[in-house]
């Protein structure tokens, strides 16, 4: 089988103020035409440094300082090209780059213009490659968009970027890669930013398309999950350089380099023994012996005295802005949060997962009174005694944010990029007055050294810290006022798996040693089930299924459920993705699901109790002993 791309001892530096960095430093593999190789790698590798340079897209500071990148284009007669030699803004470079090698970027909000439709942005590689008329040009976009799963081709062809989902976005930056049909796709983390399902389905769309267009792909990514799903091939990489490489069965059957080994011990998966904890690559300890917040085990972990928060029938709707010319057009409303009710018991983990738009931030929001509800009762037991949330005012609002805090999903937007990491810590001890300038000097140094970060370290600012170092610094902010109920927003989605591991490990440590309470929001099902006690499954607004996550990952019940788990990628080659289990993409519709847990006129929905605290909404005269089977 011939080689599309062959990469020969290959060295890409950068220079920058403090020096050079080897970021490729010799490294050296090939793409084979037709076949899948994976690219695997922590942050800093060098992957994404050595996909720019197959594109031809190097940064300013970086060049190619030695070694070869062979394309051998099939369509061309075979003819070899030695992409390293040619200039980057040359013709015969252009002519590759988005005609016969395309790339798709990770953030596709970023990657995709806002100010053109869809049409146009997909038409523009066409303009560009092929001598097509505007007819035919119009035709080749609507068969694209049509061929990545868009329902309506031809109103997606006018939509903005901002107008589609996450998922949408991704597909139509797929269809711009491959309009032109190269013989080469690039694709750099192109899920990390999606759900569960929506990736699943990329990655299907992915497979498909590999098929009918006969190319093949280099895809980069740090999810060994998706590794075991999609690749033919594997290269290991580690600070620029390839530490193991071989095909699929070889890597993950029998993995040689200590580095690739530690990579699979830090991945959460659903086969873990009880008690069983994730060994990340760098261990970073916590200091738990001395506490800053010195509180002891709050009194509502009594459970005799009733759940530490208590939700019930939450709703929230939002009205979108009028459209049209002038508004001519009515403004419409989305039903974010409907009738949801959960309860939190002190010194527990509650897991709420579920896809983008499920309502789970929202509800999270209303809990912290970030927003108000439309109806609905949320209950805090501060101390023992029941306090209606939302009728908190002034001063009793102010007291209650002390003991509820919040950590953000991004770990660099949410730190102030003009604040050092001390200035950052110490504002909640400045916001609520706690402390003169040294004693909070003092409880900060002790919350750095709480979340494994060294003291040193204080007066750098963000962009000087590593994904998992910010999210440190998140959650060191979060503690600073000794709260007793975190709710935690994604709090790993946007860290590589190694780092993952480490802050997964600290959350585990400081819920024991503080007796924290968590709310963990996500869509990776396999962090739920390393942290959490119990999972509640959101859909379209609602509660669909709640259980102790043990139960719920043996028994899923509700048919949502079911597709959600049936699309996590399990770094485990004997557990391959099941894309027929995801109900055509067709899983979050309500309207799709088989009759016990349909809405129609003729049955009410409520949320059924199957024993054991095991909770489905299903029709109120559903049969139960058919639902537990």
């Amino acid at each position: 089988m011939a080689d599309v791309l062959a990469i020969r001892d290959l060295k890409v530096y950068l220079d920058v103020d403090a020096g050079t960095v080897r970021a490729v430093n010799g490294v050296s593999f090939r793409v084979p035409a037709g076949r899948t190789v994976a690219l695997v790698g922590e942050s800093g590798s060098g992957k994404s440094i050595l996909a720019q340079a197959v594109m031809g897209i190097l940064p300013r500071v970086a060049r190619v300082e030695s070694g070869e990148i062979l394309f051998q284009d099939p369509d061309r007669g075979g003819s070899v090209v030695d992409i390293a030699k040619l200039d980057p803004d040359g013709l015969p470079m252009r002519c590759i780059r988005g005609g016969r090698i395309s790339i798709i970027f990770q953030e596709p909000m970023t990657a995709l213009s806002p100010l053109h439709t869809i049409g146009n942005q997909i038409g523009e590689a066409l303009a560009l490659h092929r001598d097509l008329g505007a007819a035919q040009r119009r035709e080749a976009v609507l068969e694209m968009l049509r061929l990545v799963g868009f329902p309506d081709p031809v109103k997606a062809e006018h939509t903005y970027p901002f107008e589609l989902s996450g998922g949408l976005r991704q597909r139509a930056m797929i269809a711009a890669a491959l309009v032109c049909r190269p013989a080469l796709l690039v694709a750099d983390e192109p899920t990390t930013a999606l759900d569960v399902t929506i990736q699943a389905q990329i990655l299907q769309l992915v497979q498909q398309l590999q098929g009918e267009l006969r190319m093949a792909v280099l895809m980069i990514t740090h999810d060994l999950g998706i590794v075991a799903n999609m690749a033919d091939e594997v290269v290991v990489m580690y600070h620029g350089k390839v530490m193991e490489a071989g095909p699929i069965e070889d890597i993950f059957r029998d993995p040689r380099h200590p580095y690739l080994r530690a990579l699979m011990r830090a991945v959460p998966r659903f086969n873990m023994a009880p008690g069983e904890r994730l060994t990340p690559i760098r261990e970073a300890r916590a200091v738990t012996d001395h506490l800053a917040s010195g509180r002891g085990r709050p009194q509502a972990d009594n459970k005799a005295e009733g759940p530490l928060l208590a939700v019930r029938n939450l709703s929230k709707r939002f009205v979108t802005r009028h459209a049209g010319w002038f508004g001519s057009q009515p403004a419409s409303q989305i039903l974010a949060v409907d009738d949801v009710s959960l309860e939190v018991n002190a010194g527990e983990c509650l897991g709420v997962v579920g896809e983008s738009g499920c309502g789970k931030t929202t509800t999270a929001k209303m809990i912290m009174r970030a927003i108000a509800p439309d109806s609905g009762e949320i209950v805090f037991r501060d101390h023992g005694t029941p306090r209606n949330v939302l009728a908190l005012q002034g001063a009793e609002l102010f007291a209650y944010r002390r003991k509820v805090q919040f950590v953000f999903q991004d770990p660099f937007s949410s730190l102030n990029p003009r604040m050092t990491a001390y200035d950052i810590v110490s504002e909640p001890l400045v916001i609520h007055r706690i402390g003169d300038a040294d004693e909070r000097f003092a409880r900060v140094k002790e919350l750095m050294a709480l979340v494994g970060l060294d003291v040193r370290f204080l007066r750098r600012y963000p962009h000087s810290f590593s994904g998992g170092q910010r999210q440190r610094i998140g959650i060191a902010r979060a503690l600073a006022l000794g709260p007793e109920l975190l709710l935690c927003d994604e709090p790993v989605s946007a860290l590589d798996v190694s780092v993952q591991a480490q802050v997964l490990n600290l959350l585990l440590d400081l819920q024991d040693a503080l007796h924290l309470t968590y709310i963990l929001i996500s869509h990776n099902l396999a962090v739920v089930n390393y942290l959490a006690d119990r999972v509640a499954v959101m859909c379209a607004g609602r509660l669909v299924e709640l259980a102790r996550h043990e139960e719920l990952f043996r028994r899923p019940v509700h048919p949502y459920t079911r597709a959600l788990f049936a699309a996590v990628p399990d770094p485990d080659l004997d557990r391959k993705l099941d894309f027929t289990a995801l109900m055509e993409g067709k899983a979050s519709n309500p309207a799709a699901w088989p009759a016990p847990f349909r809405l129609d006129g003729s049955r009410r929905l409520g949320m059924l109790d199957l024993g054991d605290g095991h909770l489905v909404r299903a029709s109120e005269n559903a049969d139960l002993a058919e639902l537990r089977a």
